[in-house]
């Protein structure tokens, strides 16, 4: 029988891009995850959002993950799994955290 929805068990949670955010310092990306996306506790995190911070300056560089509202508010200041210094790219902050990225 083939399911054409059914998830492969082995297969990665998938980080959607929603949109470009504006009025914040960097460069601010919402995702929608298929799968929450848990602190480092294993306990707290993102639900369903996240937004993906990346800062590219001569006092850092950076590429952090906070969980946000739908609306692309960040909920909490807290750095999710895959937070990175030394990296700016949205994508590979995701791919670390386990997910695929659609964008």
């Amino acid at each position: 029988m083939n399911n054409a929805n059914a998830t492969a068990p082995d297969a990665k949670p998938i980080a959607k891009f929603i949109r470009h955010l504006t009025g914040s310092r960097g460069d601010q990306r919402l995702f929608e995850l298929s799968a929450p996306l848990r602190d480092y506790s294993g306990e707290g995190g993102a639900e369903k959002y996240v937004v993906v911070s990346k800062i590219n300056g001569p006092l850092a560089t950076e590429t952090y993950i906070f969980p946000a509202s739908e609306d692309g508010e960040i909920t909490s200041w807290g750095e999710l799994p895959g937070s990175q210094k030394g990296i700016v790219a949205h994508a590979d902050a995701l791919r670390d955290a386990g997910y695929d990225v659609v964008e």
